[in-house]
């Protein structure tokens, strides 16, 4: 059985500012490398270890910035694979802002430009990508409350 939500899995190239806090230590600034509904990859992390809990503030110097609850799954060097804990429902809606472009679901290639613009495209196997991700994201889209 497949997920409620097709694209839950999906990680997409997104740049936010994130302030990082781990218990008994200084916040570290650092940038998402990608995101989804699910997890993130940052940067710039730090020393951080498997299934330790952490804190990341997602779009940190915008006027809504969205904090949340992860585990660490994995490291790399700078670079951490962080999976977030159980969403409250408010919780998921901000995150799908920062993820989705702010688009009706009817003209896909007005779609396409939105995610573009969002994700940045300047290759043909990016502009690729996206056009997959749109195929995926079309039909929540439509189905979303507006």
């Amino acid at each position: 059985m497949g997920n409620a939500y097709e694209g839950e899995e999906t990680l997409v190239s997104r740049r936010l500012e994130v302030i990082l806090r781990r218990p008994g230590a200084q916040e570290i600034a650092c940038r998402t490398y990608a995101i989804g509904r699910q997890a993130l990859l940052l940067e710039g992390v730090g020393l951080l270890f498997p299934t330790q809990g952490v804190e990341v503030t997602l779009a940190a110097t915008s006027e809504t910035p969205l904090t949340l609850t992860c585990r660490v799954e994995a490291t790399a060097g700078p670079h951490a694979y962080l999976r977030f804990e159980p969403l409250t429902a408010a919780q998921q809606r901000r995150l799908d802002e920062l993820l989705w472009p702010d688009w009706d679901g009817v003209n896909l290639l007005d779609g396409l430009i939105l995610m573009s613009e969002r994700y940045g495209a300047s290759s043909l196997t990016e502009w690729l990508r996206l056009t997959d991700l749109l195929s995926v994201w079309h039909p929540q889209v439509t189905k979303r409350p507006r």
